[in-house]
């Protein structure tokens, strides 16, 4: 399912999408070009869709387990002096997401030892 911040955005670029396919299909003549653009109305569409994408997953209940804020792929764990709230030293997780699988989970604050 999406997630329900997104749908406003998902509808309006759905029409868009529709909008930009219809005069495609009904104004120009050169096939090649006329599917062209519906294919590219068609792949920002499916971009919007993928933001948004928030699927239905079971986590295990675990003191010991941190759930990461969005999928992807830890690229750096290190320890930084953090000035804005903590004014401390903290360990900082760097994750890459994917900009084809964009989903994101719920924080959860947790000292990591």
């Amino acid at each position: 399912m999406f997630h329900k911040e997104g749908f406003k955005i998902i509808l309006v670029s759905f029409t868009i999408t529709m909008v930009v396919a219809l005069i495609a299909h009904y104004c120009i003549d050169i096939e090649w070009i006329r599917m062209t653009i519906q294919l590219l109305a068609f792949c920002l569409f499916d971009s919007y869709t993928t933001v948004f994408r928030n699927p239905k997953r079971i986590t295990p209940k675990n003191d010991t387990h941190i759930i990461a804020p969005v999928d992807g792929k830890v690229v750096v764990i290190e320890e930084v002096f953090e000035k804005e709230y903590f004014k401390d030293k903290r360990l900082q997780v760097s994750i890459f997401m994917s900009p084809f699988k964009r989903t994101r989970n719920t924080l959860c604050f947790r000292v990591v030892r």
